[in-house]
């Protein structure tokens, strides 16, 4: 996402004081907007709204959960409507495929 350029008429440096932590993470939070340090702080302290910060690794690894659940789901359909025909092995290893999903949506979940 590109940058915005500085809005006109914003022409007067502010000093602000933060500790070196919290200088860290509002840099951080800002790369993860999009925005410069400037604009994140002014929108944070204007009541704008604020891009929201998307952790894409962890969107991806719910994608991909969610996915495998959809083909377990899937599976299961088909097992229990008898077509075509799934050996009741298969749908042990889908259903320890759904525990373990469940416990990578337990993990990931934690890191919301």
């Amino acid at each position: 996402m590109e940058r915005p350029t500085t809005p006109a008429g914003v022409d007067r440096r502010r000093p602000l004081a933060v500790s070196a932590s919290e200088r860290t993470a509002i840099e951080a939070r800002a790369r993860r907007t999009g925005l410069s340090v400037s604009a994140y702080l002014r929108r944070a302290a204007l009541d704008d709204s604020l891009p929201a910060a998307v952790d894409h690794e962890l969107a991806a690894e719910l994608g991909r959960v969610s996915g495998e659940l959809a083909g377990v789901g899937e599976t299961l359909e088909r097992w229990l409507a008898g077509r075509p025909a799934v050996a009741a092995s298969e749908v042990r290893a889908l259903l320890a495929g759904v525990d373990e999903a469940r416990l990578v949506l337990r993990a990931l979940a934690g890191r919301l």
